[in-house]
Formats: structure tokens, sequence, C-alpha cells
């Protein structure tokens, strides 16, 4: 695993997609490397620092579980690849990968709301959160979890996460935000407001 994470040679910027495939599952490590680290890197790094950021991934963490997905049945998920999504359009193969990256994050995200029952934790916070909604359907993880991930506030989104779903302190969130106690305490309330919002009255986050 750790020839996966040292830095890739630059041989492999000039090679095509095709050819750096090959190279791959032909067993070279150092085109996978330059796959993951150089080519998918800023993609990888935008998911795990954006949008599944309150996971708390490093970006190391993702490339090596990457590296063992793609591995799979000898690189069975890059010789599927064939340039183009299921619609027939052309894609590329960074996006390719960036999709299956996502995938995996979202199932730790499902994994990380089942194993922490974040209902509760709302319940608690809000005061009175009812358990269902106006038509009667009961609030499940699965509806929490895309209610938080369609907040378009990154920064509520995350310090929700960290301070009253990982039951950070206040003081913690704020330095790892590079923010203040006060403003943690008001974007958290906010999230919040727009979470029982979205979950309770059906109207957007």
């Amino acid at each position: 695993m750790d020839e996966i994470l040292r830095k890739p040679e630059d041989r492999y910027a000039e090679f095509s997609e095709t050819r750096l495939l090959e190279c791959i599952c032909s067993g070279d490590p150092d085109a996978a490397a330059h796959l993951l680290l150089v080519r998918c890197g800023p993609s990888l790094k935008y998911l795990i620092l954006g949008k599944y950021r309150m996971l708390g991934l490093q970006f190391d963490e993702i490339v090596g579980e990457l590296y063992l997905l793609l591995q799979k049945d000898n690189w069975g998920p890059l010789r599927a690849f064939r340039g183009v999504n299921q619609a027939g359009i052309s894609c590329k193969l960074t996006h390719y990968i960036a999709c299956i990256a996502s995938r995996l994050l979202w199932k730790k995200m499902g994994k990380a709301v089942k194993e922490t029952s974040l209902i509760m934790p709302l319940d608690e916070m809000k005061g009175e959160m009812a358990d269902n909604r106006q038509d009667g359907s009961r609030i499940s993880s699965a509806d929490l979890m895309e209610a938080i991930l369609a907040m378009p506030d990154q920064m509520d989104r995350t310090v929700l996460m960290l301070y009253k779903m990982q039951g950070k302190d206040v003081a913690e969130v704020a330095k790892m935000l590079n923010t203040t106690p006060g403003n943690v305490y008001t974007r958290c309330s906010r999230a919040i407001a727009s979470l029982r919002a979205f979950l309770l009255e059906g109207q957007r986050v």
C-alpha cells in the first residue's frame, strides 16, 4: 500500500488514458499512483474537503481505500471503463474515478449516520423535533443524510456535523474551521433550523 502513496514518476504525464490503464492493469503501481495522486488528486481533495468534509478523512485515506477498491478482481473497475457514461456520453477517466470515489464516500456517510443515530441528537438539539412529517411519514436516517448533504452552505453543514453530531467542543470546532465560537453557535442554530424545515415541512434547505 505504501507504494501508492509515494510521489509518482513524471514519465506518466504524457501517457494517454488508454496507455495509463494498460500499465496499471499490467501491475504497475507507479502508474496507479500517477492516476490517483496526480490526475485524480484535485477531484478527490474536493470531495473530502468539500461535500464530505464532515467525515474527517485524510487524502491518503481515501486514496488508499480507492486503490484497494479499484484493484479488486484484477483491476476490474478500471477494465470496465469504456470512455462513456451510462447515457453514452464521452466520459474522462478522471471523472469516472471521481464518481467511484463519491459512491464510496456516500456509503461511508450512510454508515456514519446509522452508527451514530443522528436522529436523536437532532431531537435534543432543537428541543422538540417531531418524529413525523406533516404527511405522517417518519424521518429516516437516509432522509437526514440527504438533508445534510443538500445543505448549500458548506460551513453550516460542517459545523453541524463536527459540533453536534461528532460532539466536538465548540472551541475545537472554531479552531478547526478558523472561526469564532460565536460563529459556530450561530451557524449550528441556522443549520438545525434549515434541517427542521426541510425534514418536517418539506421546504428546501
